[in-house]
């Protein structure tokens, strides 16, 4: 089976994983990148109008993959728009997929993510996976602005990474 990853960031977490990830299984990994530069209230009109943000690379890259895991951060509970376009094409084409995210939200939990996911992608999730920044934070309970600032540590990273590739690896490479 061959496996790729797919990553968006807009802080840079997502996809610093999403390349540890990658290196550790030696996948092939795209970086997402939106075409206009990303502004605060453009997060908020995509998810109230349901605009789809203009990507690269086209969403053919993804047709060499038997499954695509996508690395995306949450914004206001929903996957980040710019995977909208790369979603409508997995769904379009009934291929199977994965979403992990590392959220820097200060909420614990991302109840309707999953259903959010499944909407836009379809219902071939193979794996899905909603850590959270707030998970590194031990001193306090994090505020919003406390986690949207937190500055991941290598090892944090690291850690999480191995984590992720063990769980890809005994599911899908095995």
């Amino acid at each position: 089976m061959k496996v790729g990853i797919v990553s968006y960031s807009q802080t840079g977490r997502n996809n610093e994983l999403a390349k540890r990830v990658s290196e550790k299984l030696e996948l092939e990994h795209v970086k997402v990148i939106e075409k206009r530069d990303r502004e605060t209230m453009t997060v908020a009109w995509d998810l109230l109008i349901n605009r789809t943000p203009k990507v690269e690379p086209e969403t053919e890259v993804l047709d060499s993959y038997d499954l695509v895991i996508f690395f995306a951060p949450v914004w206001m509970g929903m996957p980040a728009t710019p995977l909208r376009t790369y979603f409508k094409h997995i769904k379009k084409n009934n291929r199977k997929y994965a979403f992990i995210s590392l959220s820097g939200g200060a909420d614990e939990s991302n109840p309707n993510l999953k259903d959010s996911v499944l909407k836009r992608a379809g219902a071939n999730l193979e794996m899905f996976e909603d850590f959270h920044v707030s998970e590194f934070i031990r001193d306090k309970k994090p505020s919003r602005e406390d986690t949207q600032s937190y500055k991941m540590k290598e090892e944090e990273y690291e850690m999480l990474a191995e984590q992720i590739a063990a769980m890809i690896e005994k599911k899908f490479l095995v």
